[in-house]
Formats: structure tokens, sequence, C-alpha cells
């Protein structure tokens, strides 16, 4: 049995450069990127009120394709322009789990998350 995984990636952006790595993920198409690695749905969410984090999280269909797709080509360009926006060397932490729980469990017990943008897959 093939069991789904959820990714998640928060990032804090360096003061002023929330709305350009929202616009990183939104016109680059990070999300749907990994559509063919077999991301089902993917989220970025914002703290419902004073967002200063961003976390993107989605949920793949297994381990496998979640690992080509942190091996990719498409990942590690993505990564490259991510690079500069974030405060600091620690301010982007990813991990991966079993999709249990919810997104904001994960991040701030307590702290509702907004949806920034929503993507998802559909079958061909």
């Amino acid at each position: 049995m093939t069991t789904r995984l959820r990714s998640f990636l928060l990032l804090r952006p360096a003061p002023g450069r929330l709305q350009d790595t929202l616009g990183l993920y939104r016109d680059r198409g990070t999300i749907e990127a990994a559509f063919p690695y077999g991301v089902l749905p993917g989220l970025i969410l914002l703290p419902a009120t004073d967002p200063e984090d961003i976390m993107v999280t989605s949920v793949w269909a297994d381990e496998s394709g979640c690992e080509s797709w942190c091996a990719s080509a498409e990942r590690a360009e993505i990564l490259a322009a991510l690079r500069p926006l974030p405060a600091a060397d620690d301010a982007m932490t990813g991990w991966t789990g079993p999709d249990t729980g919810s997104p904001h469990d994960a991040y701030r017990p307590g702290v509702l998350l907004r949806i920034e943008h929503e993507a998802v897959a559909h079958p061909a």
C-alpha cells in the first residue's frame, strides 16, 4: 500500500520581500511544476493576520515522486531563484511526513492560515 506524504516548506522572506516570494511561486507555477512528480494538491498559506511567513504544503501520491522532485532540475532552478529572498540562511525550513493532521497544526497551533494560492492536479 502506498502512503501519501505531505511536504512543508516554511519561509520567512526578508522585510519587504513577501510579495516577491509569493510572486516567484505563482509566476513560475512552482506547485504546478511538481504535478508530473506526483503532487496532488498544493497550497500556499499565509497567517490570516500579520503575514510574515509563507507555508507551502503539498500532498504527494508517494515517496518516490517526492524524492524525484527533490532531485529534479526544475526544483533546483526554483531554489536558486528563491535563495536571495529569505530573511536569513535559517529562514527556509522544509520537512515531509505522513499526510495526517492539518497544516495549521504544523505551523503554529492556533494561528489561522489563509489560502493565498491553491493548485490541484487533475488526472489526464
